[in-house]
């Protein structure tokens, strides 16, 4: 009798395929993260939107150290158009290029603004103005020669009939030798410090030599028949410093006060007093000027402050052709600083040109209050981030805050002129038990952040408008959201503001529905990280080709502008998230761009430069060490999470390259399996970058596949991880697929 038998089916296959990578998702657990997502990527970042790879690498290509080798912290880098290296920021010193011009900063990290040709720069200690000229001094040339080690330096200018010379020598010369008309005269400079020649035999060659160790020449030009050139380590007493290059080209740094607007503030004068108010004092200058409408026989000025500085004021005089004549003091005029009063020798008498001032009186307060001993200035020079903004929007005023003992004070400068802060341009904003933290500029309105101890509304909006032809900032609105933390935070993403807050990244928006803006998290999915770093508040943010970079304890996240992620259900209150990356060893202490390339300074003193080739296999690597690349899946659970897996098979599809290679790790019951390390699959053979030692006859350039059997049995998840840590090798990802099957229930 025949007997049948009934054979069972095989299990169903099921295939599953990641086609896109949206980033990290730190705050989700492996089992419930998208399949898009990874629970654990490191220095992976977006190619092309939905695409990922290895992330490029960086050089150090300068250092800058204190005179005793010591590492200066690098607070910031601040280019002029056009320039041609920029000033760096380092420790308490100002450098063009590797030129010190300054050595009295703030060691903090600084934020500057350009005003015409200047940029002014914020250090917390003062505000200063960095320049670089591009017309040479049209009265002299000059050849650089530099020498170290306690050997001669010799210098040579070319100058013109008429032209002065001086020579600040602040160490032991041996010799300056002056040759004119063929004729050399050496003088040896023994106890004075300073020696002028004037030349008035037409062209002559000046030729100086002394011994000094690492000595830059440094010129300051003062009118255009005058040169002066001052040697002092590269830079002039501490207070500012000035270099020309090669070409000619005048690069300086100074206190914004020492050249500070001079306010008039009274006008049409009475000797006796009076008259009408004109201008502010400003907070910057010491210096304020009145005009008088002068009398017949009177000899006393009385001027609007008494106790005065000891430094005498300055004079003029209208004359009948209403040219302004400057007097000589103590000849001419004398004055009492404690009463305020010019006493003129001669009396001025009335005025030569009827109905116009004819007594022009500049004199020079302490800039100190008497009670509490506080440096008027300091209001000023101690604030540490502004923003440039103005009435209707214009960009055309400096806004500072930061100051640690003004916390809820910011201050505004005229028009276009950031030396200009008069004593009734700040605001006081929201409680003084919370600190501004930044700005944003949100449309024509300026959003100032508050820290978290604002209790109830955290963004104060202002907007600028004129009144009685007066410029007016007056708040139009405050916002719900997050308190800032971090002041070196704010970036704009796309076109929203970007700040740190202990709640993640935060962005003023507008509401789509009701036009009011609030503050949203865009952070979500790196969040499970970030907030449990340390320092938060001296986080550093910067925005690069649509990438939001911030940086912290050496690693950065960052969040990708390209690829928003659309949902409601990863954050309460939150429109959309931006899809986020991980970078480790990246030390970076302040960020910049500089000819489309990024850099990056380090608390070590180092100035590094990101590659931007991404094909290079020189690209990957920090500063000579490989970059370990990660990205891992979450659990793969299947159709039902409570059935046996067997995975048999995983396919991944890499992007070709003259050498990349891969590992790949499975997970099994929560260990990690090696299965495969394949280095040979996605390579090809170019000659153009022919590397011997990672040799292929393939000449396929496109997306390689590599496949791998593999065997895990009877497990309720799975996980992915592909990892590459080689040296100077891309690595990049498009596809990831995986068959397994399904087939009784798990048990554990």
């Amino acid at each position: 009798m025949a007997v049948s038998f009934s054979v069972p089916k095989s299990p169903a296959k099921s295939v599953l395929t990641i086609d896109t990578f949206l980033g990290a998702d730190f705050t989700n657990s492996p089992g419930s993260c998208e399949n898009t997502k990874s629970p654990n990527t490191v220095n992976m970042i977006r190619d092309v939107p939905g695409k990922i790879r290895k992330c490029m690498g960086y050089e150090t290509i300068a250092t800058y150290l204190d005179s005793n080798d010591k590492p200066l912290e690098i607070n910031g880098y601040h280019l002029l158009r056009s320039d041609e290296h920029g000033f760096i920021h380092a420790g308490e010193n100002i450098y063009w290029g590797d030129i010190l011009l300054y050595t009295s900063a703030n060691n903090a990290r600084s934020k500057a603004w350009q005003f015409e040709k200047d940029l002014y720069m914020l250090d917390g200690k003062k505000l200063l103005v960095l320049s670089s000229t591009e017309t040479s001094p049209t009265t002299s040339t000059g050849k650089h020669t530099k020498e170290v080690d306690d050997s001669t330096y010799t210098e040579t200018l070319t100058l013109k009939s008429n032209d002065v010379v001086n020579f600040y020598m602040p160490f032991e010369c041996k010799q300056l030798n002056v040759t004119y008309n063929g004729i050399t005269a050496t003088i040896t400079l023994a106890d004075v410090d300073t020696y002028s020649f004037t030349n008035t035999y037409g062209n002559y060659e000046c030729e100086f030599e002394f011994t000094a160790s690492d000595i830059v020449l440094t010129y300051e030009g003062t009118h255009t028949s005058v040169i002066n050139a001052t040697i002092s380590n590269g830079y002039v007493d501490g207070t500012s410093g000035t270099y020309v290059d090669e070409n000619g080209y005048i690069h300086k740094v100074g206190k914004a006060e020492d050249n500070a607007y001079i306010p008039t503030v009274t006008i049409s004068k009475d000797p006796e007093g009076g008259g009408t108010p004109y201008e502010d004092i400003n907070l910057l200058s010491v210096a304020f000027t009145e005009t008088f409408l002068g009398k017949a026989g009177i000899y006393d000025y009385n001027l609007s402050f008494q106790n005065l500085a000891d430094t005498p004021p300055k004079v003029w005089l209208l004359n009948g052709s209403g040219e302004w004549i400057e007097k000589t003091y103590s000849t001419d005029y004398s004055y009492n600083k404690a009463t305020g009063v010019v006493h003129f020798t001669s009396p001025p008498g009335v005025s030569p040109v009827s109905g116009q001032d004819n007594v022009k009186i500049t004199a020079y307060r302490t800039g100190i209050d008497t009670e509490t001993g506080e440096v008027y200035a300091d209001r000023i020079n101690k604030c540490t981030f502004g923003t440039l903004f103005g009435v209707n929007g214009a960009l055309d005023r400096l806004f500072v805050s930061g100051n640690p003992d003004y916390i809820n004070y910011d201050w505004y400068s005229d028009q276009y002129d950031p030396t200009y802060f008069t004593d009734t341009s700040y605001s006081m904003l929201g409680s003084s038990a919370s600190a501004i933290m930044g700005y944003s500029v949100i449309s024509n309105y300026l959003a100032a952040h508050k820290d978290y101890m604002e209790k109830d509304q955290n963004i104060i909006l202002r907007e600028g408008d004129l009144v009685d032809n007066e410029p007016s900032f007056r708040i139009i609105n405050t916002l719900q959201g997050a308190g800032a933390v971090g002041k070196y935070t704010f970036a704009y993403l796309s076109t929203e503001p970007l700040f740190l807050t202990k709640s993640g990244i935060y962005a003023v928006t507008a509401q789509d529905i009701t036009g009011e803006k609030y503050a949203q998290n865009r952070s979500y999915f790196l969040d499970g990280k970030l907030l449990d770093e340390k320092n938060l508040e001296d986080a550093f943010g910067f925005v690069y080709k649509d990438m939001y970079w911030l940086c912290l304890n050496g690693v950065a996240y960052i969040l990708d502008g390209l690829q928003p992620v659309h949902t409601d259900k990863s954050k309460p209150y939150s429109t959309r998230q931006y899809v986020g990356f991980y970078r480790t060893n990246l030390p970076a202490r302040v960020m910049w761009e500089h000819d489309e390339r990024l850099f990056f300074g380090t608390a070590d003193g180092r100035v590094c430069r990101f590659y931007d080739d991404k094909y290079a296999l020189a690209s990957y690597n920090d500063d000579g060490e490989p970059i370990e690349a990660i990205w891992e899946t979450p659990d793969i659970d299947g159709k039902l999470f409570y059935k046996n897996k067997t995975l048999r098979y995983i396919a991944l599809r890499l992007d070709a390259a003259i050498a990349t290679s891969v590992n790949i790790w499975v997970m099994n019951r929560g260990l990690w399996q090696f299965i495969k390390k394949d280095e040979a699959s996605g390579r090809y053979l170019t000659f153009s970058r022919l590397v011997f030692s990672k040799f292929s006859f393939s000449s396929d350039k496109t997306q390689h596949t590599i496949p791998t059997k593999v065997r895990v049995k009877k497990v309720d998840k799975f996980r992915l991880r592909i990892t590459n840590d080689a040296l100077d090798e891309p690595f990049g990802v498009f596809n990831i697929a995986f068959e397994y099957v399904e087939n009784g229930n798990y048990k554990g």
